[in-house]
């Protein structure tokens, strides 16, 4: 996250992972943006999803991103599960592949 303040460390708790970070400018334009790079090694059937509530043990409010629109519950902030619902991540079903994780790399590039 060049250029960005870090307002939570990288904390994780249990199968939880979670990190803040604040945007130098007042509102960046719209397009997509890398938020990170997370190095894990999988077993098992792994599902990646991400909290609409606050996790126990890491510092957030959940998962959401800064807007000029005032959020229902945090101001300047939409919030999943208050001010938007779709947030895809996978499915216990999906095979975990090497092609899996490049396919949704090449998105955010």
């Amino acid at each position: 996250m060049t250029g960005y303040a870090q307002l939570d460390p990288p904390t994780v708790a249990g199968p939880d992972f979670g990190v803040g970070y604040s945007s130098p400018a007042a509102f960046n334009a719209a397009g997509l943006y890398k938020l990170g790079t997370l190095a894990i090694t999988v077993t098992g059937t792994p599902v990646l999803s991400f909290l609409s509530t606050e996790p126990q043990g890491i510092p957030s409010f959940g998962t959401g991103f800064g807007s000029e629109c005032s959020g229902t519950d945090n101001p300047n902030t939409i919030t999943l599960g208050i001010d938007f619902n779709d947030a895809d991540g996978t499915a216990s079903t999906t095979p975990v592949m090497s092609t899996t994780w490049g396919k949704i790399k090449q998105l955010y590039k």
